[in-house]
């Protein structure tokens, strides 16, 4: 009777696991495609585990799943005192997946090393496709190799295209988090011939992000790569071999840098442009400068309601508003967001959710550190660059990498030690 009834909820376990490796494969999907598997998954995984996982709540502590989802509750809130409640329901229905991922991820389903592995093994592989399925679109119109010889301009490619509802900066950020992921598996795999494929594939999604150029993503990477390289070598002759490859990585990327327009114009010249902000010079109306009429709204905006926000609907109506005031006109016509996901909470939630957000990050942060868990560190760091620049949580697939891949690094360095004696 024992052994039936272990079969039934092993069986229940495995249906939601397929429907969250099916879920890996969201960067690939159309967001109406996501949409469906996130109900699936969530569904079905309630449904096939209720009892374990009301158990689950009832005999363990909630410290992780308020840490984690806290700042999306007071979002929540924040409908009671916003003017469009109509929006903000949508908004939230769009991103109730902060919530519900690590309620599942914690609490209904229990997830092995091995099927923790599957799941980032999936999500380098959807990558991978992303990347070959855009090289194959992109090179019917123009030629790749004289692109990224020439100017690395694949970001005004893929803009002028309408491959999905991919964005560059987002590509990106999934691209360098699988490279991450492809690292800390090169050091933990003993075969030879696997440490070379993923170091390969390390390489081509390296091309294809600087193809990409996504300023955020760029500056991360040159950070967290040889950061992260360094300390994954143990060895003190290991760590000056590392540092004397670097030298000339450095020199052959700054050459690279000055030569290529694209390049140079993006990691350069526009960041000269940001110091400019803090001097007398001329702000133009084009390029990184328009983040500097947003960012003057962005500000406003927040010292008139610094506590409690707008509320989660009214964010974008009193952005316009604001460019409509200051005539901004093109920022208007264009109905431009925040584009920064720290402003994007203080104007839905005031200090009090930003505040919540910053205790998430800065609690998980530090847990990785102490677990030694550094892919959960720079994950964290990489969407911390990210979130300046963009307002990640717009967008779909932004909130499904966040709330899926927080809640899974949560979930394996909280269960690390009966995860590894598992495994």
């Amino acid at each position: 009777m024992k052994s039936v009834l272990f079969q039934i909820i092993n069986n229940k376990q495995k249906i939601s696991f397929l429907l969250i490796c099916l879920l890996m494969f969201f960067p690939m999907f159309e967001v109406k495609t996501n949409s469906k598997i996130i109900l699936f998954f969530f569904i079905f995984s309630v449904v096939l585990n209720f009892k374990t996982g009301i158990n689950s709540i009832k005999n363990s502590t909630i410290h992780g799943l308020v840490i984690n989802s806290l700042f999306f509750l007071l979002l929540v809130v924040s409908i009671f005192y916003t003017s469009d409640k109509n929006t903000g329901f949508k908004i939230i229905t769009r991103q109730l997946s902060f919530v519900l991922f690590p309620i599942i991820i914690f609490h209904f389903i229990n997830l092995t090393k091995k099927q923790l592995i599957i799941l980032a093994k999936l999500f380098v592989i959807a990558n991978l496709l992303s990347v070959i399925y855009l090289y194959i679109k992109l090179s019917k119109n123009v030629s790749v190799l004289e692109v990224a010889t020439s100017n690395f301009d694949f970001r005004s490619i893929i803009n002028a295209g309408t491959y999905k509802d991919w964005h560059p900066t987002y590509i990106s950020a999934f691209i360098l988090t699988s490279i991450i992921l492809l690292i800390e598996y090169c050091y933990n795999v003993n075969k030879n011939a696997y440490k070379i494929l993923a170091t390969v594939l390390v390489v081509v999604f390296s091309l294809f992000l600087f193809m990409l150029n996504s300023r955020a993503v760029v500056y991360s990477y040159i950070i967290i790569i040889p950061l992260y390289l360094f300390i994954k070598t143990k060895t003190l002759k290991g760590r000056i071999i590392f540092l004397l490859l670097f030298i000339p990585f450095l020199v052959g990327f700054y050459y690279l840098l000055m030569n290529n327009f694209s390049l140079n114009y993006r990691l350069v010249l526009q960041l000269e442009k940001v110091y400019a902000w803090f001097t007398d010079a001329t702000v133009s109306t084009s390029g990184i400068d328009v983040r500097y009429f947003i960012n003057q709204c962005n500000t406003n905006l927040f010292l008139n309601n610094p506590f409690l926000g707008y509320g989660i609907g009214d964010v974008s109506y009193n952005l316009s508003n604001c460019y409509l005031d200051m005539e901004f006109i093109e920022l208007y016509e264009n109905n431009l967001n925040t584009h920064n996901n720290y402003f994007y909470l203080l104007l839905s939630g005031g200090l009090i959710t930003l505040c919540a957000f910053l205790v998430l990050v800065i609690n998980n942060m530090v847990l990785s550190l102490k677990t030694k868990n550094y892919a959960y560190f720079f994950f964290l760091m990489l969407l911390m660059v990210v979130f300046l620049t963009e307002t990640f949580f717009e967008r779909l697939n932004g909130i499904i990498f966040f709330s899926a891949f927080n809640s899974l690094f949560y979930y394996y360095v909280t269960n690390s030690q009966k995860l590894n004696n598992e495994y």
